[in-house]
């Protein structure tokens, strides 16, 4: 039984590893992608001296640092996690500690991509709908 349990348990472990890698590269991805909405934030600026815009521009600049800490966070946890996952492994394959966090992390990490993405629509439809109207 103790055998079964612990090979039953190990495959979890590793398979919470190959989301915590996932993970990351989600991160990492979202990072990308925040760096390159606020090129456009600052493109979209240029072009523009309305101050109903300039104020959704400092709004939405918030919103991306506000988003770039989140991201940072969970990654240092997520990376944390995985570390200590790959200790749980190699020296206690019996504990389930490690649940309770993997949940957590997947949970903020769901809440994220939701968050980023409607803020993304947002900044679309603010930034280059107003500016489409305003050349036409």
């Amino acid at each position: 039984y103790m055998h079964h349990d612990v090979l039953h348990n190990n495959e979890k472990i590793i398979y919470a590893m190959s989301e915590c890698s996932a993970w990351l590269a989600t991160l990492n991805l979202l990072k990308e992608e925040s760096y390159a909405l606020k090129s456009k934030l600052s493109e979209a600026l240029d072009n523009t001296t309305d101050k109903a815009l300039l104020a959704e521009a400092e709004n939405f600049h918030n919103l991306f640092i506000v988003r770039d800490e989140y991201i940072r966070d969970i990654a240092a946890d997520t990376k944390n996690h995985e570390k200590k996952l790959g200790e749980i492994l190699s020296k206690n394959p019996t504990d389930r500690q490690w649940m309770k966090p993997q949940e957590k992390l997947r949970n903020e990490i769901a809440y994220l991509e939701r968050d980023f993405s409607e803020m993304r629509t947002n900044f679309y439809r603010v930034f280059f709908n107003e500016q489409q109207d305003k050349k036409s």
